[in-house]
């Protein structure tokens, strides 16, 4: 009577081990995942691949990127040249510089404000700043 009670007890073990051990596998690929994988869309499709199918996406990743990148199998991320070799373009801001009209004080403003209006900080009088420097 004692192995009748003693072979269901064994299978339970057993099962609940295999249970633990599935588990570590998977939270063991998706560690790698994150450490290992470069950044971009791969590292995050594979680690969706892993999380949502379980132990089965963890044994895909371990099968087709784990070993491979281990033997140095796995493909680079290539970053082709542009085709079209572009030159940065060069802003110069230049500034206008006048004098109100009501009471002279000099003034300096950015030659991207030419033709707005103003107020002088001095006298407080609307000036229309020109389109370019009357100093």
């Amino acid at each position: 009577m004692g192995s009748f009670v003693l072979l269901p007890l064994i299978s339970i073990l057993f099962m609940v081990g295999i249970v633990f051990a599935i588990f570590g596998f998977w939270i063991w690929m998706i560690i790698d995942c994150v450490n290992n994988e470069p950044a971009g869309n791969d590292k995050i499709a594979w680690l969706l691949v892993v999380i949502l199918l379980s132990w089965v996406g963890a044994l895909v990743y371990f099968f087709t990127r784990r070993k491979a990148r281990l033997k140095g199998l796995a493909l680079p991320i290539i970053i082709p040249p542009p085709s079209i070799k572009v030159e940065p373009i060069r802003v110069s801001i230049k500034e206008i510089t006048f004098n109100c009209s009501s009471c002279g004080q000099s003034l300096a403003v950015d030659a991207s404000g030419a033709g707005m209006t103003v107020d002088c900080p001095k006298c407080g009088d609307s000036v229309i700043i020109p389109s370019q420097s009357t100093q």
